[in-house]
């Protein structure tokens, strides 16, 4: 038997054990009709930063294969196929349209290793106590259903894939819940394109291990190398992400039986049907976003969206300490509890988002100035921009460009910019005001988070 290390280097593949040189395609077939024997006996080795990329896709395992073996506890898959390759995403439509309701749409975003399915707990609470959101679950590259790309995994890879989604469902933003690596996605994610992002919760995120933290030899395994360091390193990533060998309890059919998720049965499910997936995990664990991603978290925590983490008392991964030293306060800690929290500990974490989502981002409205008014808004900030309202999605209120991170921070409704309004709009009504339309009644405490004061209203012609 030889090993087949994949390495992209002058747009070929190298087979070590032989003297030729194969075309990509070449390989990427053999994964395409023979998965089993693929995985089974060729090491994948995805190209690193800066590297040649050939532009294909590693194909991802069909969704009857995946529910055959552990049901239909995901709304059935939809898939975008993009120039990375195919994505598989799960929608789940609002039960309900009231038109008060400002928790509209939830982005849920995955660790490494188990795909969507592992936060289907999660999301199924959520949509209980929310059933006016629209949730979408995605499968990251190289995990579940969606193909691994041919490509480095770094952090702009999976971003590309966050812009890709949002853009297919036609979503401005989105309030997004990470766990794991998809904490540090959504979170360096946040830092890039803080428009994007309504609010954000970080379940146990990854992102802030240090590097210099490993030995030498770890440190040698997060390089790469020759073939031996390759096999080397990942059974060392692989064990230093599972904690020990990967063991699936015996039971795991029984459970899943009862409408459990395995998460053990599911990551194995993946490293004998998804021929890329193993290489994605150590692709993720080396570039995505990992480690040392400190400065990409400090400019979220700067950015004024709203944001809550969560963390398991004896996670190893994340200490309260990190995300503090990183100006991320809002930290919640669950007791008795690790790494697993998001799933261990599913109504704790839920009433922790619930809470956060009442209480930081959905004002409630009353009759003070009624509906489809023209409100005038005094102008008392030296330099102004304007933004939209998060509780009335259609609204624009006047803010302080100086104190933009102050005013996030206090606002309700967690406010976006969007393109600034020509002075001649609103100049005519006098000098400090703004005429300002909103689509539900609104009250004089409201405007006071929103850092303006009441002057008057009129009905609209």
């Amino acid at each position: 038997m030889f090993m087949i290390l994949v390495s992209i280097c002058l747009g070929a593949i190298i087979l070590s054990g032989c003297q030729r040189l194969l075309h990509p395609s070449t390989v990427l077939s053999t994964f395409i009709h023979s998965p089993q024997s693929a995985m089974s006996s060729n090491l994948i080795v995805l190209p690193r930063p800066g590297q040649i990329t050939t532009g294909q896709a590693i194909p991802s395992p069909s969704e009857a294969a995946f529910v055959r073996t552990f049901g239909q506890l995901l709304p059935a898959a939809s898939y975008l196929y993009t120039q990375n390759g195919r994505i598989a995403y799960y929608s789940q439509s609002p039960e309900t349209n009231d038109p008060t309701a400002t928790i509209r749409r939830v982005l849920f975003i995955h660790g490494v290793q188990t795909p969507a399915i592992g936060l289907q707990p999660l999301s199924k609470e959520l949509f209980s106590r929310f059933p006016s959101a629209q949730g979408v679950l995605v499968d990251l590259w190289g995990h579940g259903l969606t193909d691994t790309p041919f490509a480095p995994h770094e952090p702009a890879l999976f971003h590309q894939l966050i812009e890709d989604l949002m853009t297919h469902l036609g979503w401005r933003d989105a309030h997004m819940i990470g766990y794991s690596f998809g904490g540090s996605t959504t979170a360096t994610f946040a830092a890039a394109r803080p428009d994007r992002v309504s609010s954000m919760v970080l379940v146990a995120p990854a992102g802030l291990l240090r590097d210099a933290h490993f030995t030498d030899e770890e440190r040698s395994y997060l390089r790469g190398g020759d073939d031996g360091l390759e096999e080397a390193a990942k059974d060392w990533i692989l064990e230093f992400l599972e904690g020990g060998r990967l063991t699936v309890p015996s039971n795991w059919e029984e459970r899943v039986a009862r409408g459990e998720v395995v998460a053990e049965a599911v990551r194995d499910w993946e490293l004998k049907n998804h021929p890329g997936h193993q290489a994605s995990v150590i692709g993720v664990f080396r570039d995505g976003g990992v480690l040392d991603r400190h400065a990409e978290f400090l400019r979220a925590a700067k950015g004024g969206v709203p944001v809550l983490c969560v963390l398991g008392e004896t996670d190893d991964i994340c200490k309260a300490e990190d995300l503090y030293e990183v100006g991320l306060k809002n930290v919640a800690v669950v007791p008795g509890v690790g790494h697993g929290v998001v799933r261990e500990r599913v109504p704790e974490v839920v009433h922790l988002i619930d809470t956060f989502w009442r209480a930081h981002l959905d004002t409630r409205l009353c009759n003070v100035v009624p509906s489809s008014s023209i409100l005038l808004l005094s102008l008392t900030l030296n330099s102004v921009a304007v933004r939209r309202s998060r509780v009335t999605p259609t609204s624009v209120v006047l803010f302080d460009i100086q104190q933009k991170k102050q005013l996030a921070e206090l606002t309700m409704s967690g406010i976006k910019y969007v393109e600034p309004i020509a002075l001649k709009l609103w100049s005519s009504w006098g000098p400090g005001c703004l005429p300002v339309q909103f689509t539900h009644d609104i009250n004089e405490d409201t405007l006071n988070v929103l850092g303006a004061s009441y002057v008057g209203h009129e009905r609209k012609d």
